[in-house]
C-alpha cells in the first residue's frame, strides 16, 4: 500500500493549521481562499478532488492560474 502524495498532505495539514490560528491574526476561518499557479495550481484543483470533493471546511474558494 502507497503512503498517497505527502505534498498535498503536508499542504492538508497547513490549511488545518490556517483554520485553528486564522483568528488569532484577525482572519476569519470562513473566508479562506487557496491559490496556486503553474503546478500549483494542480495542487489546489486536487485539493478540490480529493476527499470526494470534501474539503472539510478547510477552505471556501479556490483559484488555480495557469496550471496545465
Amino acid at each position: 500500500a502507497g503512503v498517497g502524495n505527502l505534498g498535498l498532505k503536508d499542504q492538508r495539514l497547513a490549511t488545518k493549521w490556517v483554520q485553528k490560528y486564522i483568528s488569532e491574526f484577525g482572519g476569519d476561518p470562513s473566508k479562506v481562499t487557496i491559490f496556486g499557479e503553474s503546478s500549483g495550481a494542480i495542487a489546489v484543483s486536487y485539493h478540490l478532488l480529493i476527499n470526494n470533493g470534501d474539503n472539510e471546511g478547510l477552505f471556501r474558494a479556490a483559484i488555480c492560474e495557469s496550471g496545465s
